[in-house]
């Protein structure tokens, strides 16, 4: 079982600096999130530098309350770059070089420290930036049970024959359930981090609500960042992988389905399977989440968008889950597409 200790610091950067030169323990106070260190098992052999730490990273949130003292420690290693970072790990990717890949990336979790195993039972640590609003997909699931209980406790219910020959009724009042502003910013965010990753010739290959963290700005808009680079893997020069490493089956690429269900491949695994993902957490985010069949569904070609998605939108996100990977929008297009301009 995972397990997570969380500091608050006077500020982020005097706090990773006190704990990695183990000089001091910090309580209650917090600039950009807290920050945790988290114990979990890996596969990584004792002194092994190949260490990629492949298990999952936990996307709970924290709260003051939360808040643990961490004991000094002098062993673990500052990150100062990604490539220092990366020497410690695999040449193919896993955690730690995903982490490496994504440094410096605003809108990502950043690795502030990590300590490798020394023993086979022992568990990698890593130091990782905390979001503490919480994950996307907890925020859908709020959002739709405050829906389906507005429904649920409504003081009369009656059929008035409007709308009758439409195939689905959604229980969201606008016409997306979250919140459009906040549905352009978590694509933004999700667009950069993906150039950036690419950029560095990797992919993230898992993408999902579990996987975006947010905090609150003082504006009250939500800041988002990605998470979990488990899966994160190194591309060749092509921008293509030979086999796709996994991930959540309702937020897999087209090409990544069939390869995995051992279907006709008719197309090669490349970085466009992020933006498939991104376009199908967009997806879900903009109703999917609470309608039968959700993402996997409309992989699937079984349902369509909710009808009330705003033309534009429908638009993007099908350009974004195109069948063809060539056919798929790059980042930058993504970022000038209309729905995010106008």
């Amino acid at each position: 079982m995972n397990t997570t200790s969380f500091i608050k610091g006077p500020a982020v950067k005097a706090a990773c600096i006190a704990i990695l030169a183990g000089t001091a323990t910090f309580v209650l106070a917090r600039r950009g999130g807290l920050l945790r260190i988290l114990r979990r098992k890996s596969d990584c052999k004792p002194k092994d530098k190949s260490c990629s730490a492949k298990s999952g990273i936990a996307t709970v949130s924290s709260s003051p309350n939360d808040a643990a003292a961490v004991p000094l420690r002098d062993d673990l290693q500052p990150t100062k770059a990604a490539d220092e970072a990366a020497d410690a790990t695999s040449s193919s990717g896993g955690e730690l070089a995903g982490l490496a890949a994504a440094a410096g990336c605003e809108h990502a979790v950043q690795c502030l420290g990590y300590r490798l195993p020394t023993d086979d039972d022992e568990r990698a640590e890593l130091l990782l930036s905390c979001a503490e609003g919480g994950s996307v997909e907890n925020l859908l699931n709020a959002l739709a049970k405050e829906h389906f209980d507005r429904i649920d406790n409504a003081p009369e219910r009656r059929r008035t024959g409007k709308n009758k020959d439409k195939y689905e009724m959604l229980p969201y009042p606008g016409n997306t359930l979250m919140d459009e502003a906040d549905l352009k910013g978590m694509l933004r965010a999700m667009a950069l981090f993906i150039k950036h990753l690419n950029a560095r010739g990797y992919m993230h290959f898992d993408l999902k609500p579990a996987n975006l963290l947010y905090d609150i700005a003082p504006d009250g808009s939500k800041v988002f960042r990605v998470c979990d680079f488990n899966l994160a893997v190194k591309t060749d020069s092509n921008g293509r992988v030979a086999r796709a490493q996994g991930g959540t089956r309702g937020f897999w690429a087209w090409e990544t389905y069939c390869q995995l269900e051992g279907l006709e491949v008719k197309h090669p695994i490349t970085r466009a399977a992020d933006v498939a993902s991104m376009g199908l957490v967009l997806a879900d985010a903009a109703g999917l989440h609470c309608l039968g069949g959700g993402t996997q569904a409309y992989l699937e070609y079984l349902r369509d968008l909710p009808r009330r998605t705003p033309p534009a939108l429908k638009e993007l996100i099908e350009w974004m889950v195109a069948e063809d990977p060539a056919a798929r929008p790059t980042p930058d297009q993504i970022l000038a597409h209309r729905w995010l301009t106008e």
